[in-house]
């Protein structure tokens, strides 16, 4: 991904890195491959790192490595196949959806027969394709803000470090009258740094058709720390829904550490909801809970962080209505977004300075916080819809580095909060 530009180019080295075209990486791309591990300071072994990078092995300077692969630890698999969503050809009034009806996107060969695929992100900074039939790799790609720390991968000292760490989700959706149907790959880095990547693959990329070039023009967008300061590195899922104001999105929690000392700091620490367009990365909405450092329950000034959220169609037409989440803090926010106009999104609960208020805080009998670091699950309540739903999730964190002592710890618990 090209920042200066938010394209996708082929990664290779630039013919002049000090200029490089449109179609090469930026000047600080380039830096950033060519300083050492060690000093930080240029060494000129730039062109040689990114080849390492790309699996060459000639160069017995760098790392040994038993694999051009590197380590998968929390970005599970995905397979995709044909497009198989339940969607319906007609969305109600005036959708721009009904223009181009899912089922003909569904049934056209070209994306019913496309050649089934393996996606995953992995630590050497790439998120990679892989062939279901016989696991050859197709394409890879490089989310921008993994170049700060691609160098350390040829370290002869290399400790493991968190690169493209997060999950992947792949969802068909409509990206407007230019593109139409297309099935989206939207993935987050987790651990390895504050940033989210969209690619659309209704089409597998391949390197064997239309060549690095063509791979491109799979590339739709990344959204980072540089676009929003309250933006961490996200562990979580993006969901990929249709929302009521007739765009499809992205909607993820802002994760955790959005203060860290770099070049877009926080300076709240609150906890924050994001939806974006999914065609071109645009903010729709954010929804700031207004819960950050000032806030935290143990007095240190940790910075809070939304965890991944659950998006819930409450009356089955395929649009979310209502969105789930948890923080660091313990609080299970609650954001209604039913309203066809994005200003009225909001939390669902508000005090009298319309304020957001959580739906629940999750805390033990001392009345410590217990912490939400997972997606909430939601289901009917057992005595019919009518009566609401039941928002399920257990507490407790893995992230910091005093959870992984055995004394001092909060007593965890496992809910089930009844939403009326």
């Amino acid at each position: 991904y090209k920042p200066s530009t938010g394209v996708g180019i082929p990664f290779r080295w630039p013919s002049n890195p000090s200029s490089p075209s449109s179609s090469e990486l930026d000047v600080s791309q380039s830096s950033a491959l060519d300083a050492d591990p060690s000093t930080g300071t240029a060494d000129g072994q730039g062109a040689a790192r990114l080849n390492y990078l790309r699996g060459d092995t000639s160069n017995v300077s760098f790392r040994t490595r038993s694999s051009v692969l590197g380590d998968i630890i929390s970005s599970a698999p995905v397979f995709v196949g044909a497009p198989n969503m339940p969607y319906p050809d007609m969305w109600g009034a005036s959708a721009p959806e009904n223009s181009a009806a899912y089922s003909a996107f569904k049934n056209n060969t070209t994306y019913k027969n496309r050649t089934p695929m393996v996606y995953v992100g992995a630590n050497d900074g790439m998120l990679h394709g892989f062939r279901s039939s016989d696991g050859t790799e197709t394409f890879a790609y490089v989310p921008s803000k993994t170049f700060a720390n691609l160098n350390r991968l040829t370290d002869s000292n290399y400790n493991h470090r968190f690169y493209v760490d997060g999950p992947v989700n792949v969802v068909d959706a409509y990206l407007g009258s230019s593109l139409g149907w297309r099935s989206v790959l939207a993935g987050s880095l987790g651990s390895g740094g504050q940033g989210i990547y969209a690619l659309d693959v209704s089409v597998p990329p391949s390197s064997g058709g239309g060549g690095e070039s063509g791979i491109t023009n799979s590339v739709l967008w990344e959204f980072t720390d540089a676009d929003d300061a309250d933006l961490g590195r996200t562990f979580g899922m993006v969901n990929v829904v249709r929302m009521h104001n007739g765009k499809w999105a992205g909607v993820f929690g802002n994760g955790y550490n959005n203060t860290e000392t770099d070049s877009a700091i926080s300076a709240t620490g609150n906890a924050v909801l994001y939806i974006v367009d999914l065609e071109t990365g645009a903010l729709i909405k954010k929804l700031d809970t207004g819960k950050g450092t000032a806030d935290d329950p143990t007095g240190l000034a940790r910075p809070n962080g939304l965890a991944s959220p659950a998006v819930i169609d409450k009356d089955g037409d395929f649009i979310a209505d209502y969105i789930y989440a948890g923080d660091l803090y313990g609080n299970l926010w609650k954001f209604d977004v039913t309203d066809t106009s994005v200003s009225n999104w909001d939390s669902a609960y508000l005090d009298g300075s319309l304020n957001p208020q959580p739906l629940f805080v999750a805390r033990d009998a001392g009345g410590n916080a217990q912490s939400i670091t997972t997606t909430p699950q939601v289901g009917i309540h057992p005595l019919g819809l009518n009566q609401g739903v039941v928002v399920y999730f257990g507490t407790g964190k893995f992230i910091e580095t005093s959870d992984n002592t055995q004394v001092g710890q909060t007593t965890q618990s496992f809910y089930g909060v009844w939403d009326k």
